[in-house]
C-alpha cells in the first residue's frame, strides 16, 4: 500500500512499517507498565443505545400518528 500511496520502493515500505510497529510496541509496552488501569463494572460501556420496550414503542408510534392527524390543515 505504501508503495501505491507514496511511491515507496519494497525497501522502503518494509522499513516504514517495521518502524511503526515498533512505535506502536514501544506506546503498548509504556501503556502497561504505567499507572494500573482499573476497570469498573457498575460503568456502563459506551455503545449503541438500548431499544424503547415494546410499551414505549407503541406509545411513541400512537404520538407520531396523532402528531400526523393534527397537522393536516383543516382536521381537529
Amino acid at each position: 500500500m505504501l508503495q501505491v500511496k507514496y511511491g515507496y520502493t519494497r525497501q522502503q515500505a518494509r522499513e516504514e512499517i517495521s518502524k511503526l510497529w515498533s512505535e506502536t510496541e514501544t506506546k503498548n509496552e509504556a501503556r502497561s507498565k504505567g499507572a494500573i488501569q482499573l476497570e469498573y463494572p457498575h460503568r456502563k460501556k459506551q455503545g449503541k443505545p438500548k431499544r424503547p420496550s415494546k410499551g414505549q414503542r407503541k406509545h411513541n408510534r400512537k404520538v407520531k400518528q396523532e402528531a400526523r392527524k393534527n397537522s393536516i390543515p383543516g382536521r381537529k
